[in-house]
């Protein structure tokens, strides 16, 4: 093939020419020994792109932007996951995971798509020019798998996130299923009343950090104070006060607190037996709470507090 005199500047070892329509297109080659035909072979590299009289043209996925990225959504997250230390803490525990993990987390919060369509997603976002991570679904599962069966370091994420804390919210949530694969489905008491089968999920939130920091599946049948006190000594913390709503009070679970010394505050219903009879029983003071009066006595070891109306109080 007779080449024009600016396209042959660009021929050279291990670089062939190649003609489609009007253009010039330059491929990089090598050539590999046939033992069967007895004769080299010619092996396609890479493409380089279309010649011009000024250059090489590269082909997009090499250089040029192929087109609009989101960017306002994936820099909130990203600055958000910054300045909270997320990012810190993975790139400390996972060092050759954490832009995977973090690829993967940002991608299904934008929108809760399949594996199959997680890179997808990826590639239209700006994040794509800032990582360059394997998000295919076989890459997606392989992560999975390993971050799954990984305990020892999910821990220690888990760990590092809730002793940044000084305080901390418990959430107890049933997840019901008819499912008959999953070993931890039990049926158990939940707020919605019903008898069927659920797993129980134990969730510690830091109001500090606005970050969930542990995270625990527990049988459906497991619903007391024990299983929060487990979590909380898995999370690191030794020394706290456990406040509970009033689902919490029970025999079981004051025995429970008390055989272990654990300082905690329950608030009673006013028809509980520990509360003596409206006003007839003389009460040891009152205290204010958000404008609201509170009236307490001390019975046994216990402190009891019951809140009323001001009028009442008046009356």
């Amino acid at each position: 093939m007779q080449l024009p005199e600016w396209v042959k500047p660009f021929k050279a070892k291990g670089i062939e020419i190649r003609k489609r329509g009007k253009r010039y297109h330059a491929y990089r080659i090598t050539s590999k020994w046939d033992p069967i035909k007895k004769r080299s072979k010619k092996i396609t590299l890479e493409y380089l792109g279309v010649i011009t009289p000024n250059g090489i043209i590269k082909p997009r996925k090499q250089g040029m932007i192929r087109g609009d990225y989101q960017y306002g959504n994936v820099s909130l997250l990203f600055e958000l996951a910054q300045n909270s230390g997320l990012i810190d803490i993975l790139e400390k525990i996972f060092p050759y995971q954490w832009e995977q993990i973090l690829m993967f987390s940002f991608s299904r919060l934008l929108q809760p798509l399949p594996l199959k369509s997680i890179r997808y997603q990826y590639e239209n976002t700006y994040l794509c020019k800032k990582f360059k991570v394997a998000l295919s679904p076989k890459a997606l599962s392989n992560l999975l798998q390993s971050v799954g069966n990984n305990f020892n370091s999910r821990h220690k994420l888990m760990r590092e996130l809730t002793t940044q804390s000084q305080y901390l919210i418990i959430d107890f949530t049933a997840l019901f299923s008819y499912s008959e694969n999953i070993n931890l489905l039990e049926r158990g008491r939940n707020k919605n009343h019903l008898f069927i089968p659920q797993i129980n999920l134990l969730l510690l939130f830091s109001p500090e950090t606005n970050l969930p920091t542990y995270i625990r599946l527990l049988p459906g049948s497991i619903r007391d104070v024990s299983s929060i006190k487990t979590t909380i000594q898995l999370a690191g913390i030794h020394e706290y006060i456990f406040i509970g709503d009033r689902g919490f009070f029970s025999e079981s679970n004051i025995k429970i607190l008390e055989s272990e010394e654990t300082s905690f505050v329950f608030p009673l219903k006013r028809n509980n037996e520990y509360v003596p009879k409206r006003l007839q029983t003389k009460f040891d003071g009152i205290l204010k709470y958000h404008d609201r009066p509170i009236i307490y006595w001390k019975k046994k070891t216990w402190e009891i507090c019951l809140c009323f109306r001001r009028s009442t109080i008046e009356k």
